[in-house]
């Protein structure tokens, strides 16, 4: 299983920051990403929205398709492989009404659920 080896800031790539880490699991993900999170905190200060916007973990079966993309593109299914949790960056998510619906990661959606992942962390914003 290959290794991450840079995290992503908002000013770019820090490998050399980043401890080499292997992702396996939703939990694995989560860590990560607030290790993440407190190393951006530790460099800006706390501002407020990077306390609004934490991945949370949802379950696929609560995740419905945009009307517009029903389906992922098996072309890009292709490309990308099998999920890779060291490759997954959280999905966006519009809750309306309860209902949760994919704005931005019907491929990571569909590739996790191929490989029979049962949550991910996602993005979730509720309705303009």
């Amino acid at each position: 299983m290959p290794t991450v080896a840079a995290a992503y800031t908002p000013r770019g790539y820090a490998g050399a920051q980043a401890a080499k880490t292997t992702l396996s699991t939703v939990d694995d993900f989560a860590v990560q990403a607030q290790a993440r999170l407190n190393a951006v905190k530790a460099e800006f200060g706390n501002v407020e929205a990077f306390n609004m916007v934490t991945p949370k973990p949802v379950s696929l079966s609560r995740l419905n398709a945009p009307t517009t993309k029903p389906f992922a593109d098996p072309g890009k299914l292709a490309r990308h492989g099998e999920f890779d949790w060291n490759k997954y960056t959280p999905i966006i998510v519009e809750e309306r009404n309860g209902i949760l619906t994919i704005q931005d990661g019907m491929t990571r959606f569909e590739n996790a659920r191929r490989a029979g992942i049962t949550e991910l962390p996602a993005y979730v914003f509720p309705s303009r």
